[in-house]
């Protein structure tokens, strides 16, 4: 009886498992921005034009957490999230996320266009900040300030 099937099916094994880890993964909270933020308001990954050093623009995920100060002004943002994704995508087609000669993104490039177009689309200061992330990410609100989704906020409110 031969090893070599239980390695090669191992090796495969640990290869998907890689992959998925790449695109799918879990994160702490980020670090609070400069003001005191209570909290940030995750939404839902976007798929992104990205354009690398070299060769023809590409489609990327990026998860984009949005500061806020309060439940309040969480739901506030939640309610212009669909002008805000728009928003987006208009801006990032005329000027696509870089990449860098590892293909990774350069999301310190469009962090301030992206907070700036999300406060203009929310129509004033609401959101302090903007972190971005490369991929779809889970966090863990346990290790950090709480991150909450537009439909835990929309869940909460019909439980009241």
């Amino acid at each position: 009886m031969s090893i070599q099937p239980f390695v090669v099916v191992g090796l495969a094994t640990a290869a998907v498992a890689m992959t998925s880890v790449a695109w799918y993964h879990f994160e702490s909270a980020p670090a609070p921005v400069a003001a005191p933020v209570p909290g940030y308001v995750q939404m839902a990954p976007l798929e992104v034009p990205t354009q690398p050093v070299v060769g023809p623009r590409r489609a990327g995920v990026m998860t984009v957490l949005f500061a806020v100060a309060d439940t309040k002004q969480a739901s506030e943002v939640c309610h212009y999230v669909p002008r805000i994704r728009d928003a987006y995508l208009m801006m990032l087609a005329a000027e696509p996320v870089p990449l860098n000669s590892l293909f990774q993104m350069q999301t310190a490039v469009v962090r301030p266009r992206l907070l700036d177009a999300a406060q203009r689309a929310v129509g004033g200061s609401t959101i302090a900040g903007v972190t971005l992330y490369e991929g779809a990410v889970v966090f863990d609100s346990e290790k950090g300030p709480p991150v909450v989704t537009c439909g835990t906020l929309q869940a909460s409110r019909r439980e009241r």
